[in-house]
């Protein structure tokens, strides 16, 4: 009973842990308060830093927010490893991990492009 009881817990973790680091609300009995405080944190740090990195490489006379983001991604790779530490620590998968690289790449690519297509109707 116990052994159930504390993988129901560690899965309870791993869900709190995609959750927040696909920005998705958690339910309050799922989180541990400093599993939720250093994924929250380390995926703030990433998204600055892949943010930052992106905006400024973009030329606007030759937008590529692809070629930019993925340069982005290249260049963060501390936060990148401070992420996957964190998400091991809390309990992930390598697939789950890699898929919610995969989720938040996409996800900062699309904001990327929205942010850069609200920036270009401004300027016309």
């Amino acid at each position: 009973m116990i052994g159930r009881a504390k993988r129901t817990v560690l899965e309870l973790m791993k869900w709190a842990a995609l959750s927040i680091l696909l920005g998705l609300p958690v339910a309050a009995g799922a989180q541990d308060a400093a599993v939720v405080a250093r994924l929250n944190d380390v995926s703030d740090r990433y998204n600055e830093c892949v943010y930052f990195s992106a905006v400024s490489q973009v030329n606007p006379s030759q937008l590529d927010i692809n070629l930019a983001a993925e340069q982005a991604f290249n260049a963060c790779k501390s936060e990148t490893e401070l992420m996957l530490q964190a998400m091991r620590e809390a309990g992930l998968s390598e697939p789950q991990i890699a898929k919610v690289f995969l989720d938040k790449k996409t996800g900062i690519k699309r904001e990327l492009r929205k942010m850069m297509n609200e920036a270009q109707g401004i300027r016309r």
